[in-house]
């Protein structure tokens, strides 16, 4: 995964357009977050405007009279790259649910684990709460990427079985290698959900702008646009 962009300070955080250039030029793997970065310029011209967006309790809202109060919590909660980083790893999670997906066509395990589902849920949320994040919000979050995710190992397997797919000659180990790439993936949501002081608000034109980034991304997956929905789904305002 990508280091942590929030952490450039104030004073030399570069404009968003520049950070994506800079960080993903040579990377194609990850180019859809460039894109995915422009829903956060869209959504948030300004500091003050971006705060509303997101819906999160600025200093300046809670105590007006100290000065130095917005200039120490507003920079990590109205970050164009920490909601990025998010959007960033809401895709990963989707891209990582194809390997999964062809993992069980050839082991022939089914799709849903609700037993595994739990385990998840249970896990985020407690370790949103130890982190100081509103342990609902990241259930709910992380309720949409698995949603999300077997949305494209659904399609996945039907076109498969369409084609009379046989077994793939290369795949990664459900245990040892797929679960621990997707435990991660939940350790920096809840770190990304921290940094943004619990759920970034987007609006729909924005979050249009987010899953044609990701779409893109996972081009040729059946249902992709349906999964990016669902997964992006926590993030919508209306």
């Amino acid at each position: 995964m990508t280091a942590d962009p929030t952490d450039l300070t104030p004073s030399t955080e570069p404009s968003p357009a520049e950070f994506w250039e800079g960080r993903y030029r040579d990377r194609p793997q990850l180019r859809f977050a460039r894109t995915v970065a422009l829903v956060v310029v869209l959504g948030c011209s300004g500091l003050a405007a971006c705060a509303e967006d997101t819906g999160s309790d600025l200093p300046a809202a809670a105590a007006p009279t100290t000065a130095a109060a917005p200039t120490t919590a507003a920079a990590p909660a109205t970050s164009p790259a920490a909601v990025a980083a998010l959007l960033d790893l809401l895709g990963r999670r989707l891209e990582l649910g194809v390997e999964v997906a062809r993992t069980k066509w050839n082991t022939k395990a089914p799709i849903e684990d609700l037993a595994r589902e739990s385990v998840a849920l249970d896990a985020i949320a407690k370790a949103a709460a130890d982190a100081g994040v509103d342990p609902v919000a990241a259930r709910r979050l992380l309720q949409a990427q698995i949603d999300g995710g077997k949305v494209l190992q659904r399609a996945l397997h039907e076109q498969w079985a369409t084609q009379n797919q046989p077994p793939f000659a290369t795949t990664q180990d459900l245990a040892t290698q797929l679960r621990p790439q997707l435990d991660e993936v939940t350790t920096q949501l809840v770190a990304r959900l921290h940094d943004l002081g619990g759920l970034p608000a987007l609006r729909s034109e924005d979050l249009a702008t987010a899953e044609a980034a990701i779409v893109a991304h996972l081009a040729g997956t059946p249902r992709a646009a349906d999964a990016a929905r669902i997964a992006l789904a926590p993030l919508h305002t209306g």
